[in-house]
């Protein structure tokens, strides 16, 4: 969640990226999301005015909000390995529904872009059977091969008006719009929760959670985590359908990703998507794009 102002004090870890960093700094994660990569999925890419350290203090307070969480043998999850960014190339927005008329939904200007080149991988799409669906969807993850820490469907965009920026010596949070999130951890994932029919009512007040089916679960949805990651409920992307991990857990939970984990990284004839670009190879309607 973000709401714009000036976040101090016990207000700092409410909003914006702060708030995540609080929330997973309170998780605790099997060992083998240790130094995990963190994808980075978005529609919009904001300014990045300033100089390249401001730029890259950003990015770097960012990256720590993702990399934040508890190992299960103790200690901090530590640094992602790397931050990924998914986003479309401008071939796949020719080639989608709407051709080059779903890159007015998807504002990223060259300027901007030509300043994450190096972290830039594919929209692809094909898991999910979305590689023509132009996307505008937010997501953010952390994972190891298909297995996935968590996840934040969200509408943050990728800028600092979103995500907030620390201020003050790291004592403000600024933050400049308002954004609503979910982030999705593997423990709190229950069946028949959302299941109203006469057989199950819906949660009230008084029975917020109905039993849980999973041994170990407790009505708060809460599970110690053992280091185990066959004990646990798991998160796990659909780009990997044989995956050994989808066969040998039966708490599984699958997310259709509509990108391959990991993601496809640019290749050097790879353009991205820039809605001050000119792409004159016309789409499926026979349109080319320039402003």
């Amino acid at each position: 969640m973000t709401v714009p102002g000036r976040h101090t004090g016990a207000n700092l870890a409410r909003c914006g990226h702060m708030q995540l960093r609080r929330l997973l700094s309170e998780e605790t994660f099997p060992d083998e999301f240790r130094g995990a990569p963190v994808v980075a999925q978005f529609s919009s890419i904001g300014s990045t005015n300033g100089s390249k350290s401001n730029r890259e203090k950003w990015r770097n307070e960012l990256q720590e909000s993702f990399s934040a969480g508890r190992s299960a043998s103790g200690g901090a999850l530590g640094a992602a390995s790397s931050l990924q960014f998914v986003w479309p190339t401008a071939e796949e927005v020719r080639c989608s529904i709407e051709g080059y008329a779903a890159g007015g939904s998807l504002p990223g200007r060259q300027e901007h872009l030509s300043q994450v080149s190096d972290l830039l991988h594919r929209w692809d799409g094909g898991p999910a059977g979305r590689a023509r669906a132009a996307p505008h969807i937010k997501s953010y993850c952390r994972y190891r091969d298909s297995r996935v820490a968590w996840m934040v469907i969200t509408s943050s965009n990728m800028s600092r008006a979103a995500w907030g920026e620390l201020q003050k010596s790291g004592s403000q949070l600024y933050c400049k719009s308002y954004e609503l999130g979910l982030l999705l951890l593997p423990h709190l994932l229950r069946p028949r929760v959302f299941n109203c029919t006469p057989e199950h009512p819906p949660p009230t007040l008084d029975a917020p959670f109905p039993p849980s089916p999973i041994s170990g679960i407790t009505n708060d949805g809460k599970r110690p985590c053992t280091g185990s990651a066959e004990e646990m409920p798991t998160l796990a992307a659909m780009s990997h359908p044989g995956d050994a991990v989808l066969a040998s857990n039966k708490q599984c939970w699958c997310l259709p990703l509509p990108y391959c984990l990991p993601p496809l990284r640019y290749s050097r004839s790879d353009r991205p998507w820039a809605v001050d670009g000119h792409f004159p190879e016309p789409d499926n309607f026979g349109r080319s794009w320039a402003l």
